[in-house]
Protein backbone atom coordinates (compact mmCIF):
# COMPACT_ATOMS: atom_id res chain seq x y z
CA UNK A 1 0.00 0.00 0.00
CA UNK A 2 1.22 3.48 -0.86
CA UNK A 3 0.92 4.86 2.65
CA UNK A 4 2.88 2.06 4.30
CA UNK A 5 6.11 3.51 2.94
CA UNK A 6 5.00 7.03 3.75
CA UNK A 7 4.49 6.64 7.47
CA UNK A 8 8.12 7.57 8.16
CA UNK A 9 8.23 10.52 5.78
CA UNK A 10 9.64 13.85 6.95
CA UNK A 11 6.69 15.81 5.61
CA UNK A 12 4.50 17.59 8.21
CA UNK A 13 1.34 15.62 7.42
CA UNK A 14 -0.48 16.68 10.59
CA UNK A 15 0.09 20.38 9.90
CA UNK A 16 -0.95 20.00 6.25
CA UNK A 17 -4.03 18.01 7.21
CA UNK A 18 -5.03 20.67 9.75
CA UNK A 19 -4.62 23.32 7.04
CA UNK A 20 -6.90 21.29 4.76
CA UNK A 21 -9.48 21.03 7.55
CA UNK A 22 -9.35 24.81 8.00
CA UNK A 23 -9.39 25.34 4.22
CA UNK A 24 -6.14 27.31 4.51
CA UNK A 25 -4.38 26.26 1.34
CA UNK A 26 -1.77 29.00 1.72
CA UNK A 27 0.04 26.57 4.03
CA UNK A 28 0.02 23.94 1.27
CA UNK A 29 1.31 26.49 -1.23
CA UNK A 30 4.12 27.52 1.13
CA UNK A 31 5.00 23.87 1.74
CA UNK A 32 5.04 23.04 -1.98
CA UNK A 33 7.01 26.15 -2.92
CA UNK A 34 9.57 25.88 -0.13
CA UNK A 35 10.26 22.15 -0.43
CA UNK A 36 13.03 21.13 -2.82
CA UNK A 37 11.74 18.13 -4.78
CA UNK A 38 15.22 16.78 -5.56
CA UNK A 39 16.22 16.78 -1.88
CA UNK A 40 13.32 14.47 -0.92
CA UNK A 41 13.57 10.72 -0.59
CA UNK A 42 11.33 8.71 -2.91
CA UNK A 43 8.95 8.03 -0.01
CA UNK A 44 8.73 11.76 0.71
CA UNK A 45 8.25 12.51 -3.00
CA UNK A 46 5.35 10.04 -3.05
CA UNK A 47 3.78 11.90 -0.15
CA UNK A 48 4.58 15.33 -1.61
CA UNK A 49 2.87 14.43 -4.91
CA UNK A 50 -0.38 13.83 -3.04
CA UNK A 51 -0.39 17.34 -1.61
CA UNK A 52 0.65 18.73 -4.97
CA UNK A 53 -2.27 16.87 -6.56
CA UNK A 54 -4.69 18.41 -4.05
CA UNK A 55 -3.31 21.89 -4.51
CA UNK A 56 -3.28 21.69 -8.32
CA UNK A 57 -6.89 20.50 -8.23
CA UNK A 58 -7.88 23.74 -6.51
CA UNK A 59 -5.73 25.80 -8.87
CA UNK A 60 -7.19 24.20 -12.01
CA UNK A 61 -10.68 24.57 -10.57
CA UNK A 62 -10.11 28.30 -10.19
CA UNK A 63 -10.50 28.25 -6.41
CA UNK A 64 -6.93 29.53 -6.06
CA UNK A 65 -5.33 32.08 -8.33
CA UNK A 66 -2.02 30.69 -9.46
CA UNK A 67 -0.07 29.83 -12.57
CA UNK A 68 -2.30 26.98 -13.72
CA UNK A 69 -0.26 25.56 -16.59
CA UNK A 70 3.02 25.87 -14.68
CA UNK A 71 1.57 24.07 -11.65
CA UNK A 72 0.12 21.29 -13.80
CA UNK A 73 3.36 20.91 -15.77
CA UNK A 74 5.40 20.70 -12.56
CA UNK A 75 2.96 18.15 -11.12
CA UNK A 76 3.23 16.09 -14.34
CA UNK A 77 7.05 16.18 -14.24
CA UNK A 78 7.11 15.14 -10.59
CA UNK A 79 4.64 12.35 -11.28
CA UNK A 80 6.65 11.10 -14.25
CA UNK A 81 9.75 10.85 -12.07
CA UNK A 82 7.79 8.52 -9.73
CA UNK A 83 6.53 6.20 -12.47
CA UNK A 84 8.71 3.30 -11.29
CA UNK A 85 8.20 3.97 -7.60
CA UNK A 86 4.46 4.41 -7.14
CA UNK A 87 2.16 1.39 -7.31
CA UNK A 88 0.46 1.20 -10.71
CA UNK A 89 -3.12 1.97 -9.61
CA UNK A 90 -2.31 5.23 -7.76
CA UNK A 91 0.11 6.25 -10.51
CA UNK A 92 -2.59 5.87 -13.16
CA UNK A 93 -5.09 7.68 -10.92
CA UNK A 94 -2.70 10.63 -10.66
CA UNK A 95 -2.32 10.57 -14.46
CA UNK A 96 -6.11 10.65 -14.75
CA UNK A 97 -6.15 13.67 -12.45
CA UNK A 98 -3.48 15.40 -14.53
CA UNK A 99 -5.64 14.96 -17.64
CA UNK A 100 -8.67 16.29 -15.78
CA UNK A 101 -6.67 19.36 -14.69
CA UNK A 102 -5.67 20.04 -18.29
CA UNK A 103 -9.27 19.59 -19.44
CA UNK A 104 -10.42 22.16 -16.89
CA UNK A 105 -8.10 24.91 -18.05
CA UNK A 106 -8.43 24.54 -21.81
CA UNK A 107 -11.65 24.30 -23.79
CA UNK A 108 -9.60 22.95 -26.71
CA UNK A 109 -8.43 20.05 -24.53
CA UNK A 110 -11.70 19.48 -22.71
CA UNK A 111 -12.93 16.43 -24.62
CA UNK A 112 -9.61 14.72 -25.49
CA UNK A 113 -8.20 15.19 -22.00
CA UNK A 114 -11.49 14.21 -20.38
CA UNK A 115 -11.53 10.98 -22.38
CA UNK A 116 -7.89 10.33 -21.53
CA UNK A 117 -8.65 10.88 -17.84
CA UNK A 118 -11.39 8.24 -18.07
CA UNK A 119 -9.07 5.77 -19.84
CA UNK A 120 -6.39 6.31 -17.19
CA UNK A 121 -8.79 5.72 -14.30
CA UNK A 122 -10.06 2.53 -15.95
CA UNK A 123 -6.43 1.41 -16.31
CA UNK A 124 -5.92 2.12 -12.60
CA UNK A 125 -8.88 -0.15 -11.82
CA UNK A 126 -7.40 -2.91 -13.99
CA UNK A 127 -4.33 -2.77 -11.76
CA UNK A 128 -6.31 -2.65 -8.52
CA UNK A 129 -10.07 -2.13 -8.40
CA UNK A 130 -9.89 -1.75 -4.60
CA UNK A 131 -7.22 0.94 -4.45
CA UNK A 132 -8.76 3.67 -2.28
CA UNK A 133 -6.91 6.52 -3.94
CA UNK A 134 -7.95 5.39 -7.43
CA UNK A 135 -11.53 5.11 -6.19
CA UNK A 136 -11.31 8.62 -4.74
CA UNK A 137 -10.02 10.08 -8.01
CA UNK A 138 -12.70 8.13 -9.92
CA UNK A 139 -15.31 9.65 -7.63
CA UNK A 140 -14.05 13.17 -8.27
CA UNK A 141 -13.96 12.55 -12.03
CA UNK A 142 -17.45 11.09 -12.06
CA UNK A 143 -18.79 13.90 -9.90
CA UNK A 144 -17.52 16.66 -12.19
CA UNK A 145 -18.04 14.94 -15.56
CA UNK A 146 -21.37 15.93 -17.10
CA UNK A 147 -23.80 13.02 -17.59
CA UNK A 148 -23.69 13.66 -21.34
CA UNK A 149 -20.05 12.56 -21.24
CA UNK A 150 -20.60 9.59 -18.92
CA UNK A 151 -20.39 11.20 -15.49
CA UNK A 152 -22.65 10.11 -12.67
CA UNK A 153 -22.92 11.72 -9.26
CA UNK A 154 -24.63 8.59 -7.94
CA UNK A 155 -21.73 6.41 -9.09
CA UNK A 156 -19.29 9.01 -7.70
CA UNK A 157 -20.83 8.62 -4.25
CA UNK A 158 -20.45 4.82 -4.53
CA UNK A 159 -16.78 5.28 -5.39
CA UNK A 160 -16.32 7.52 -2.36
CA UNK A 161 -18.09 5.01 -0.11
CA UNK A 162 -15.89 2.16 -1.40
CA UNK A 163 -12.76 4.31 -1.04
CA UNK A 164 -13.69 5.09 2.56
CA UNK A 165 -14.11 1.40 3.33
CA UNK A 166 -10.73 0.47 1.79
CA UNK A 167 -8.90 3.36 3.51
CA UNK A 168 -10.36 2.12 6.82
CA UNK A 169 -9.44 -1.52 6.10
CA UNK A 170 -5.87 -0.42 5.39
CA UNK A 171 -5.77 1.73 8.54
CA UNK A 172 -4.95 4.74 6.37
CA UNK A 173 -7.22 7.29 8.02
CA UNK A 174 -5.02 9.47 10.24
CA UNK A 175 -4.12 12.87 8.73
CA UNK A 176 -5.33 11.59 5.35
CA UNK A 177 -7.21 14.35 3.54
CA UNK A 178 -8.20 11.98 0.71
CA UNK A 179 -9.91 9.69 3.23
CA UNK A 180 -11.70 12.60 4.89
CA UNK A 181 -12.84 13.98 1.53
CA UNK A 182 -14.19 10.56 0.49
CA UNK A 183 -15.83 9.98 3.87
CA UNK A 184 -17.57 13.36 3.83
CA UNK A 185 -18.24 13.47 0.08
CA UNK A 186 -21.95 14.09 0.53
CA UNK A 187 -21.19 17.38 2.30
CA UNK A 188 -17.76 18.12 0.80
CA UNK A 189 -19.19 18.19 -2.71
CA UNK A 190 -22.42 19.95 -1.72
CA UNK A 191 -22.88 23.37 -3.36
CA UNK A 192 -21.15 26.11 -1.36
CA UNK A 193 -23.48 28.80 -0.05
Amino acid sequence: MLCSGLCFAQIPTERLYDAWEKQDMSIWRHFLDSTKWDSLSLADQALYINYEYGYVALVSDGQIEDEKETRIDTFAAHLFSLRYYLPSAPYMAYRAAECAFRAKISTMDLIPMGLKAQRNIHTAFRYDAKDPFALTVAGVLDFYTPPLFGGSRTRAMRYFKDATRYYEQAGDTVDNWNYKMAKTADTFFAPKK
